[in-house]
């Protein structure tokens, strides 16, 4: 196992890497002093070479371009913990199962960074908007974005970032007003990369979990879901709907009710309505 470190990353850091490497079984870690995106990276670096047998991490002290689910700017400062794994899909993929898994593999991430703070940060509980938001007190303290790379289809590229101490007062940077840091909220004070290795180590349980009891996965994230019963907002067809969120079923998919009909989300945007229930 490799460690490709750049001369000027943060010590910290660098031994969360090392520890890492001592107790997963990484093909490579890439670790940046900054960087774009650490998707960005793990993209181009499938699109160079052939996807990996065991997965690969990413790590940068500083991203100047993180990117969000639809198109959205990720913020970071040297309080957000962020990183990206190349997982490789047929990891992944229970037997008989001919569907796509990025439905499944996006549920067992975030159930895994919302298990990872209600370890390290209890007694206060994470919960999830779906797909896989995670959020605490009503705000939200992490994102996660899952992609493919172009000619890559047999891997997928996860991206987390955690506001563990981010300062979000402090940037100018279109963000989310729900959004806020862990350590604003508990008035506790780690460091960033005390938090990877939990990470990691809940990230790799709960995707096993995902492959041989999916659903025990997907009954924790109904338990965490934020939106059961609150009015949304949600596209279909090219079209935003409103209605009322019924809960998740037992795919993973998000159920939302119109008047008469019941819809089925499996991906796309939901925006809950303030002030309605």
């Amino acid at each position: 196992m490799t460690i490709d470190a750049e001369p000027d990353v943060d010590p910290d850091g660098l031994s969360a890497c090392e520890t890492l490497a001592q107790t997963r079984p990484f093909a490579l870690i890439r670790y940046f002093s900054a960087t774009e995106s650490t998707n960005s990276q793990a993209l181009a670096d499938l699109d160079q070479h052939e996807s990996p047998a065991t997965p690969r991490l990413y790590l940068a002290d500083s991203q100047t371009a993180g990117r969000g689910r639809h198109g959205r700017t990720w913020v970071s400062d040297p309080g957000t913990l962020t990183f990206s794994l190349v997982i490789p899909r047929l990891a992944y993929q229970r037997q008989g199962d001919s569907k796509s898994l990025t439905a499944p593999v996006s549920i067992a991430i975030g159930v895994a960074i919302a298990r990872t703070i209600d370890h390290l940060a209890a007694p206060f509980s994470a919960r999830l908007k779906w797909p896989n938001d995670v959020y605490l007190n009503d705000r939200k303290v992490a994102g996660i974005l899952i992609e493919t790379a172009p000619r890559q289809h047999d891997a997928l590229v996860v991206g987390v970032g955690l506001n563990v101490a981010t300062k979000l007062k402090d940037t100018d940077a279109m963000i989310e007003s729900s959004a806020i840091s862990i350590c604003e909220l508990t008035q506790r004070y780690p460091h960033r990369y005390q938090w990877l290795g939990e990470c990691i180590d809940q990230i790799f349980d709960a995707l096993d979990q995902c492959q041989q009891s999916p659903h025990e996965t997907i009954e924790e994230q109904r338990r965490r879901c934020v939106l059961r019963g609150q009015m949304i907002r949600y596209c279909v067809a090219d079209q935003w709907l409103q209605g009322q969120c019924e809960g998740i079923d037992d795919q993973g998919s998000l159920l939302a009710r119109t008047g008469q009909t019941l819809h089925r989300l499996n991906s796309g945007e939901v925006q809950r309505v303030r002030g309605l229930r």
